[in-house]
């Protein structure tokens, strides 16, 4: 399953969101991969890290592929 979070507008949850729809499957124990569009890398890169450095689990794996046509090639070959 592919599952696809995305707005115009920054600021309205969009990364919250994708990471803790991530926790939940990981926690179902459903293979899950996160995949980072944003350019800034800020939101889910600083969550998961805060989350790894307090030994949090389960840890979220999580890719960044932040130019659209990569993004495209890359999760057509996942």
């Amino acid at each position: 399953m592919i599952l696809t979070l995305g707005h115009t507008k920054g600021g309205v949850g969009k990364s919250t969101l994708a990471l803790n729809i991530a926790i939940e499957r990981l926690l179902a124990g459903v293979e899950t991969l996160l995949v980072d569009g944003d350019p800034r890398q800020t939101s889910i890169s600083r969550a998961i890290g805060i989350r790894a450095e307090a030994g949090l689990v389960p840890a979220v794996p999580c890719i960044v592929l932040d130019d659209a046509k990569a993004m495209r090639h890359q999760i057509g070959l996942l």
